[in-house]
């Protein structure tokens, strides 16, 4: 049985508002959160912020202490992909990102 954690849910936020997300375990609240900070991207629907669609930020979550690989291995795990799908777009990454060989060590 698949399980939806949000469906159909919709609101606005204004500059300066505060919005409080209330809900018993396991309804969505850490989804919300985690796909409003784009740390996961949403598998259906769509994030506006400031009225535009929302890309993930590809710099969000970098982690200083890793090497430019690992950083990719880790935000690649953040999405869901396996360690072989990572494998197989790890090099793609690196040359979109124009990271070169820089990337192994640092």
């Amino acid at each position: 049985m698949l399980f939806a954690a949000l469906r159909e849910i919709s609101f606005t936020a204004n500059e300066g508002e505060t919005i409080g997300i209330l809900g018993l375990n396991g309804s969505g609240k850490s989804t919300l959160s985690n796909i409003l900070g784009q740390v996961v991207q949403p598998s259906k629907g769509s994030v506006y912020l400031n009225g535009t669609p929302s890309l993930i930020a590809i710099s969000a979550g970098l982690n200083n202490n890793l090497s430019g690989i690992d950083n990719i291995h880790l935000k690649c795990m953040m999405h869901g992909l396996t360690e072989a799908q990572i494998e197989k777009v790890e090099d793609d990454i690196m040359d979109f990102a124009e990271l070169g060989t820089i990337s192994i060590n640092q």
